[in-house]
């Protein structure tokens, strides 16, 4: 086997008309293009993680909220029939609690029966400078 003949070999496939072919690397352009799609892709990406940063911001103010509300709910719950914080005429209702940033207002209807309370919790969205509100009802038995 001659060396010199199989190294003549290899040489003539790199070279086609005296020209190096294009199989040995990239060029600037194909680089570039490549960095462009890489930061089109890296962008999107980016601007899911801050939507996702301030949706996770909305949800744990809701459920701040609506966590407030449920304990005030509670509280009216185990207090006697006849508190005043459970009083239907018009003049107590809304019967209000203001928890920070939060409102919880209440109306009692008073069913002969039972009362029925029903509670708007209302809270800012600081991302948006808007104001929710959720709505929680309840029925209170009388005492026997």
């Amino acid at each position: 086997m001659d060396n010199n003949n199989f190294q003549g070999n290899i040489d003539d496939t790199k070279y086609e008309s005296g020209r190096k072919s294009d199989n040995d690397g990239y060029t600037l352009i194909e680089v570039l293009i490549a960095l462009a799609i890489f930061s089109i892709g890296i962008l999107g990406v980016a601007d899911m993680q801050i939507l996702s940063t301030q949706y996770n911001a909305l949800s744990r103010v809701s459920t701040e909220a609506l966590t407030v509300g449920a304990e005030q709910m509670e509280m009216l719950m185990i207090l006697p029939y006849d508190d005043a914080a459970l009083d239907p005429a018009p003049a107590s209702n809304p019967h209000t609690f203001t928890d920070g940033t939060r409102t919880v207002q209440w109306n009692v209807t008073d069913n002969l029966e039972n009362k029925s309370i029903n509670m708007t919790v209302t809270y800012p969205i600081p991302i948006r400078g808007v104001t929710r509100s959720i709505t929680l009802s309840c029925v209170k038995p009388q005492d026997i």
